[in-house]
């Protein structure tokens, strides 16, 4: 999916050179704050990344700290519209739940710059950005939760926890990202994505489910 090219589809000349430049400049962040910790990163480095002058900058973001919230918030948005993508007209609640937890795992394969970043800099932003991070963080919770509320209603599931368990594929996802220089060795995206589902489809379909979803396990 190129969130670039959804947002700029229909917008004003003027308008699309505003989001190319300002993706120019969250790449740019992303690559230089990983590479170099936040803390070392200068808005020179940046702007020598992306391409631009350091004035130029200074027109997206205040300072820094605004940069890397910015930085951060773009992945959590990505994750927010590529979800509702994902899982746009299928009514199949175990369906759901698989469409959701591999777009999921898409979005950290990625954008997994923009996720190690966030593990290692979080800390870093102000109170209010921090809060900011952990608002839109929570929200990616929603279209996992409301597939397993619906699985358990129709007999499908059998869950103790239905968080825990929502949680546990978001985790799975993220060793992904994390974990990728060892990972992408043994399997691929796809595999990964349908083996991290089965464990959990294993252990909480009901016996009927387990037959009408057996090519998911």
């Amino acid at each position: 999916m190129d969130v670039v090219a959804d947002e700029q589809e229909g917008l004003p000349k003027r308008e699309q050179r505003t989001l190319r430049r300002r993706r120019q400049i969250i790449d740019a962040a992303t690559s230089v704050m990983e590479r170099e910790g936040f803390h070392r990163t200068s808005m020179a480095a940046v702007a020598e990344a992306a391409g631009i002058s350091v004035g130029l900058i200074y027109q997206y973001v205040e300072d820094k700290e605004d940069l890397l919230l910015i930085v951060l918030t773009d992945v959590l948005e990505d994750f927010r519209t590529g979800l509702r993508a994902a899982t746009d007209g299928i009514e199949d609640p175990i369906e759901r739940l698989r469409a959701v937890f591999a777009a999921y795992v898409g979005v950290l394969d990625r954008r997994r710059s923009a996720l190690l970043l966030a593990y290692r800099e979080t800390g870093t932003l102000p109170p209010a950005g921090r809060r900011k991070v952990m608002d839109a963080e929570r929200t990616k919770l929603a279209p996992f939760l409301a597939a397993i509320d619906d699985a358990v209603a129709l007999g499908l599931l059998e869950v103790d926890d239905r968080r825990l368990t929502a949680y546990h594929l978001i985790m799975s996802a993220h060793t992904w990202a994390l974990k990728n220089w060892y990972l992408r060795d043994l399997v691929t995206l796809d595999q990964y994505q349908h083996h991290q589902l089965a464990l959990v489809l294993r252990s909480s379909l009901t016996p009927d489910a387990r037959v009408r979803y057996a090519h998911l396990l």
